[in-house]
């Protein structure tokens, strides 16, 4: 299961702003978006 929000809209009902929350293994992993308005999914470096 997969969670992900961008441009600072979040399926699970969080709001944030230039960045990308991710859901994996029940915890929530922010990601700073170098771009603010260019949404390019970008794969996150296990």
């Amino acid at each position: 299961e997969l969670s992900a929000s961008m441009d600072g809209r979040s399926i699970s009902g969080k709001f944030r702003s230039s960045s990308l929350f991710v859901k994996r293994d029940g915890q929530w992993q922010q990601v700073l978006l170098h771009l603010s308005r260019v949404t390019t999914p970008t794969p996150i470096p296990v």
